[in-house]
């Protein structure tokens, strides 16, 4: 593996745990909306994180699923349910960000 992919999955998962910890202040504050978009950027960096040890990326959502299903929990790496959960995560966050009314 290159320097610079290592770098950059490490750059990747330092952004995903700072996420994990601003979406525990928003949750402190019952700011829910906030804090499920911070928990779904904490799993989606955490995952491009992963795809940065395989040199692969996309800079579509979708995309990021997609590869991760196919670059881990196909060759059983990562279990199917981290799968489960970014798609989960996306659609919540989805919902949350761009549906009037929306609440968790």
């Amino acid at each position: 593996m290159k320097k610079e992919h290592i770098a950059l999955a490490k750059h990747r998962l330092e952004k995903a745990l700072e996420s994990v910890e601003d979406a525990k202040l928003l949750l402190k504050s019952n700011r829910l909306r906030g804090a499920m978009n911070r928990t779904y950027y904490s799993v989606l960096y955490g995952a491009k994180a992963l795809l940065a040890t395989k040199a692969v990326d996309s800079s579509k959502h979708s995309g990021v699923a997609v590869l991760f299903y196919r670059e881990f929990i196909e060759p059983d790496i990562v279990s199917r349910n981290a799968g489960r959960i970014l798609n989960q995560l996306l659609r919540k966050r989805l919902k949350g960000d761009y549906t009037d009314f929306y609440s968790f």
